[in-house]
């Protein structure tokens, strides 16, 4: 059982995915948070045409 068997001991491999998903998260929070905080909204701009013809 505590053998390694071809390689690295897989607790190692589950800490690197786990510290990769992290990193992940934190990186995604930031990017869209800061990309969130300086967008502008330009929604309230939009006005509906009254003679849309389709």
């Amino acid at each position: 059982m505590g053998g390694k068997s071809g390689g690295q001991d897989s607790r190692y491999t589950d800490l690197a995915v786990v510290i990769a998903l992290l990193i992940a998260v934190v990186g995604a929070y930031g990017y869209y948070s800061g990309k969130l905080a300086t967008e502008t909204t330009t929604t309230a701009q939009i006005v509906p045409s009254q003679s849309t013809r389709w």
